[in-house]
Order: structure tokens, then sequence, then C-alpha cells
């Protein structure tokens, strides 16, 4: 990308002049990489993926995707492949590593420019790896910081023959904790590029898409911006969509996003690319006022014609709701389509209303138990935005569709699709044939039709209550599913879970820890078997079957008191400020005892259970521990002598407190120490 700014010049009057440099050195190299980025997840993928899209837009093919993976915790692993030219050898070690240096500054065709994005996996990891497949030959890289903390570039395997297509690729791993950010950061990134990157494992992957309400020159207006970019304005050039932060001539935008479009140099960006630059020199302001005219003066009257020309009422009300929030039209304004004013409620004509009634229900308000149907009364027309399952049935007479309900239901079930319903309820068929004429033509095509007579009907429902099955409940599943046991397998007898209405009778929110707890500790097997209320006295009776609490609390009856002094001791630590202080990401000796005694907790096994889980189980149980009458562990009070004023933030949830105390002791006791030996 080309730099909009104007260059300076300044005359002065000086006896000498010696010009600024930068320093070659880890600190230097620190400050512009990982402190150049403020959300690293996001501005990693943004870099590596616009050099990417910038590599094929460079070798003219725009429209083919690159590679990417999206990390998971069986793979953590970012990797980005293009397939661009690659980078020569030479040039590897000559250019590669040279921070500032870009081959894009002199071209408006790529989105780079500042010759850092490349270094950005640095600001996350210590190392990445890099391979370039250029003119028949494949090389590897390796990016690592050097004991200098400055980043060197290792040539793992020089150049060998490939009959692989040219580009380069990115790797490096992810921490799991990471994960999610990583995947989110890929998803608000990808928002920007008009052709998605291919992702593998993937034939295609669901990622979001930007879809206006109106667009017109260089501009959308989108209602679900809130969602995926945030309410505001919005500017994308080339592959990257950057906020409008400083441009105090823009009305406040409530609810909705305006994104503009401009062409790639249009605008001036920071080094980081995570902002806009607004700089006097700048371009930006200037060119996002002149957009954000141009909307104003289309926006109206495409507004208009678009509730004019809608093919339906229900396309010219769903239009009229995406106003744009820039548009300052009379309150008292109201649009019109076909001579009838524009309003929700005129979807449904009074005429239909008159010919039916009418029920409705969305897919999260569904009750269906055999002869119990809920349906909603429609007080208010539909809700525009929704597709519909439109039913029509006739409810008197010779032509009338019984078990309406049910074989509605029935449908809506099979059909996979859980939009919301809506049923009309006519006297004959004829006014059914009128209403359903009426519905298409208010509401167009990207509903579904149907007459209930044409639904199939499976006959009058059992009133009679069947026997409930045994279930079986697999592994560390929470779901319990149908099971069919025979009288050999009954008397074998077992561990069991008691339920009615489907909820179990003991620990309703707790039985699953419970479960596995005990599977671990080797108590009971894989499979617990659970037992509704109709056939619960059969296993009450048995003296081969027992509950899953009751087999617990004799499991913890054995050695109970070496038991609780095996799960109180994590306690102790976690109540005596154990996780804050594990937290603290310092070099020193008796905070990583403390911690190496926390990582013994959640991985010492007895009895086969660690501290902290054995600890939980007499929670679960209802058998809560007595706490520590000690105020602090040895270990603790060692540590307060050490950083005596830790002691006033036991009471502070904030980590950070922590941590700049204790560095700042650190560095402290660093620079005494290197005082005293000058």
């Amino acid at each position: 990308m080309i730099s909009n700014q104007t260059q300076r010049e300044v005359g002065v009057n000086s006896a000498s002049t010696s010009e600024f440099s930068i320093k070659n050195s880890a600190k230097m190299f620190n400050m512009i990489i990982s402190g150049l980025y403020s959300d690293k997840p996001q501005s990693i993928t943004r870099e590596i993926w616009s050099n990417a899209y910038d590599a094929h837009c460079m070798v003219g093919k725009p429209d083919l995707p690159f590679l990417v993976t999206m990390p998971t915790p069986l793979v953590t692993t970012f990797t980005c492949r293009d397939f661009g030219t690659g980078i020569h050898h030479k040039d590897m070690e000559g250019l590669y590593t040279v921070l500032g240096h870009s081959t894009k500054e002199d071209t408006n065709d790529a989105v780079g420019k500042w010759g850092v994005g490349r270094m950005s996996p640095m600001s996350y990891t210590d190392s990445f790896t890099v391979v370039s497949r250029h003119e028949g030959m494949k090389t590897y890289y390796s990016v690592q910081i050097g004991t200098d903390g400055a980043p060197r570039l290792h040539t793992l395997v020089p150049p060998q023959a490939s009959d692989e297509p040219s580009g380069l690729e990115v790797s490096f791993p992810i921490q799991r904790k990471d994960i999610h950010l990583f995947e989110q950061a890929a998803k608000r990134v990808a928002l920007g590029f008009s052709v998605k990157p291919a992702v593998e494992g993937y034939d295609t992957y669901p990622w979001d898409t930007l879809t206006p309400s109106l667009s017109g020159t260089g501009w959308q207006y989108l209602n679900n911006g809130s969602r995926l970019l945030g309410d505001g304005y919005h500017a994308k050039m080339g592959c990257v969509i950057y906020p409008i932060k400083g441009v105090d001539d823009l009305p406040r935008l409530y609810g909705g996003s305006l994104l503009f479009e401009f062409d790639i140099g249009a605008l001036e960006v920071t080094a980081s690319r995570e902002d806009l630059s607004y700089g006097r020199n700048d371009p930006t302001k200037d060119a996002i006022l002149k957009a954000y005219k141009t909307h104003l003066e289309e926006a109206e009257s495409l507004y208009l014609d678009a509730i004019k020309t809608a093919p339906t009422m229900w396309d010219a009300v769903t239009a009229s709701n995406s106003k744009p929030r820039t548009l300052k039209l009379n309150y008292s304004f109201t649009p019109t389509w076909k001579g009838e004013d524009v309003h929700s409620s005129n979807v449904l004509t009074d005429s239909l209303f008159d010919l039916a009634s009418w029920t409705t229900y969305s897919s999260y308000d569904v009750r269906y138990k055999q002869t119990n149907l809920s349906f909603a009364s429609l007080e208010r027309k539909p809700s525009l935005g929704n597709n519909y399952h439109v039913y029509v049935s006739v409810g008197t007479g010779q032509d009338r569709d019984v078990r309406a309900g049910v074989r509605i239901l029935d449908d809506w079930h099979t059909s996979g699709n859980k939009v919301c319903v809506l049923w009309a309820k006519v006297e004959d068929k004829a006014t059914a044939d009128k209403v359903m004429l009426g519905l298409k033509s208010r509401m167009g095509n990207s509903h579904t039709y149907k007459f209930v007579s044409d639904l199939s009907d499976k006959g009058p429902q059992a009133t009679t209550r069947t026997a409930t099955k045994i279930k079986m409940c697999v592994g560390n599943s929470s779901e319990y599913y149908d099971y069919t046991m025979d009288d050999a397998e009954f008397k074998v007898g077992g561990v069991y879970l008691p339920i009615a209405n489907n909820a179990p009778l003991e620990g309703e929110h707790n039985w699953r820890s419970v479960k596995n707890l005990m599977r671990y500790a080797g108590v009971i097997g894989d499979n617990l078997v659970v037992v509704p209320k109709t056939q619960l006295k059969k296993f009450e009776d048995s003296p081969d079957w027992t509950p899953l609490f009751t087999k617990a609390n004799d499991f913890i009856s054995v050695d109970k008191e070496e038991k609780v002094a095996w799960g109180l001791e994590a306690h102790k630590r976690e109540t005596d400020g154990a996780e804050r202080i594990n937290s603290l990401k310092v070099s020193c000796g008796l905070i990583k005892t403390f911690q190496g005694m926390i990582i013994k907790d959640k991985e010492q096994v007895k009895w086969g259970l660690t501290r902290t889980s054995m600890y939980s189980l007499f929670i679960y149980l209802g058998m809560p521990l007595a706490k520590s009458d000690e105020k602090f562990s040895a270990t603790q009070s060692l540590i307060y002598k050490t950083y005596p004023l830790l002691q006033h933030f036991n009471h502070i949830s904030d980590v950070g407190m922590y941590q700049d105390y204790v560095d700042g002791m650190v560095l402290l006791r660093g620079l005494n120490t290197q005082s005293k030996a000058a």
C-alpha cells in the first residue's frame, strides 16, 4: 500500500546535523513487535492472513482461497498457507529478517506496507515455523528468539526439489487456554475477506457473513452489524475492516453498522493496522466524510425504492424496518406499498383475520406431551424477519381436519427445520383456499405453506400411560437412553440412579460429578443404570443393587478420617489464596515451591482420586469439611516474609496488583545487585 502521508520539509539553521537511527537490540525488537499489538490473537491472524491475501493478488489469483487451520484441543496449531510465489532462499536470509522491508509500499494492489506484519507471531510466541515453496524448491525455516532476546532465522532444511505448488506457509503452536480467542479472532478477521479462507478438514466452514439491509455506492447498512462488528461506523479497505473512531463530524448511530468501502491506499492506517490514522497530514478524515456525504445523498431514495418495489407486503415491512439510523425522515412519515401504509400490523389484512382464527408458536415455545398440546394465541401480527411454516386447517364440517395440532407438530418435527409456526383455522375448505392465497400474496415465497389435510394422521393418541423403560448412562456422558435388561443381568446386580419424571431423586445438580468420581475411584464401571419410578421397587427390594449416592457414602465411610485429611489439604491451600499465588508469573523459588504443591494437589492420586477431587466428593455428598484454623500455610508465611506488602493484598482479587508488586521487588533487587557488583 502506498503511503498517503505528505512529506514535510522543515528549514533550520544549524552548525551540524546528525541523523537518528534505531539500535538493533532485543529491547527494540520487543517494543516494535510485542508492544505494537494490543489484541494479539486478532492482530496476528489479520497480519498473516493479509500477507496471504496480498500474495494471491500479486500473482493474479484474488479469487483463490488460501488455506488455514482452526486450532482445536486436538490440533493446537495456527497455520496459514498461501499459493503465491513463495520466497527465494537468498531473500529469506537477506530480506525476510529485515524489519521495515516491504515489497508492497509502492503499490496499491496490496494491503501491506510496513514490513513488520510477518513478525507478528513473535508478539505471542518465542518461535514460529516458515515453509517456503519457490520455483520448485522447498525450504524449512524457524524464527526464534535468541539468547540475547532478538529474533533470528534458522534454516532447518535447506532448499530441496519439490513438485508442490509455490507459496508460503506460517505456523506456530497455540496455548490451549487461547484456542477460543484465536477462533473468535479468525471469525472477526474473515468478515473482511470477500473470498473466505479454506479451512483444513472442512468442505465448507461456517463463516459469518455481512448481509446489508441497504447498500449504495461504497457503503452498506447492516442490521446484523451489532453482533458481528459492533454498532457504529466502520471502514473496509482491501481485506481489513477498521472501526472509525476519530471523526467527530459523524452523527452517533444508535443501533446498526454503517460500513464504508475504500480503495487500498485511500486511508492511512496505524503501524499495527488495528486502527485508522487521523493525523493532520493523513487523508483519512476527509475520505470518510466524503463517503458519508455520498451515503446521505443515496440512502433515502434507495430506502423508499426498496419498499416500493418489494414483491410482497411482508418484504415491504421488512424493508421499512431496516431504515438506516442516519436517515432523518419526518417522524409522522409513513411509506406506502401499492397504495397501502406500510406497518407491521398490515402484513395480514383484516379480511384474513375475519376469515380465520390464528395461533402461533416458535421453536423454543413448543409443548408436546402426547395428548397435551400448547399453542399461543396470535395477539399481534407475525414477527418480521422470521421464516415460518404456515399451516391452514379446517375446523368444522365434513372436511374437518382431526388432530390438526398433533399433525402439525409431527410434520414440523419431521422437517428438521426449527422455524416459527403460523396456524390459521377456518370453517370450510373454500375459506381455507382463500386464506392460503391471501397468505402467499402477503408473505411471499420465503415461507413454507401446507394444508393440514395434506399431512399424515397417525390416528388417536394413546391415553393410557405406558411403563417407563430402564435407561443407561454411559461413560462421561450426562445423557441416558432406553435400555433393555434381562433377568440374568438383573441378578448380577450393580449401582443405579433412581429418577422420577426424568429427574434424579437425589443429587439433581451433582449426580454426574459423583458418578464420574466413583468411576475414577474404580467403585463403579463405565455404565450406570438409570431406574424410573415405575421400576424402582424391583431394584429397592434387591440386595444386589445399590443407589449411586449410597454407594458413594459407603466408599467415603472406609478410612474416612484419612480421606478427609487427604482432601482437606487441597482446600487449605485454596482458602489460603493459593490460586492467586499460583497465578503469579515471576521467577521466585518460594512461589515456585508453592505452585508445585498446588500442581501435586491436582495430580497426586490416592483411592483413585486427587486431593481436589476427594474434597469435591465430600461436598457433593453433603459432608462439608471443616476449614483450617491456620491463617497461612508455612510456605505462604515464607512468601509473606520475603514480600511483606503482599499480605495487604490478601482480600483483593486483582492478580495484577500482586504481579506489579512482585515484579517491582524482583527488578529492585536486580538493580541493587548490579549496583553492588559495580
